[in-house]
């Protein structure tokens, strides 16, 4: 709580998230448009990307060498 008897608001625990590509903000701006956050749209966006690991695992062996 803060000094005046309120709760802090969870917004200003997060971090900023920059959007530098003019794009990538306008294309965000777009799907928000069905009522999804900004930040609901990149985490389902990021779930759906392989790890790097997962995607290059048939490139290069255990040791991190080209097959």
């Amino acid at each position: 709580m803060t000094a005046s008897g309120r709760q802090g608001s969870p917004r200003r625990q997060q971090r900023a998230t920059t959007i530098r590509s003019d794009r990538a903000f306008t294309r965000l701006e777009l799907l928000t448009r069905d009522g999804r956050s900004k930040i609901e749209i990149i985490e389902e966006a990021l779930d759906r990307m392989p790890l790097p690991a997962e995607r290059d695992a048939d490139l290069y062996d255990e040791n991190g060498f080209p097959r």
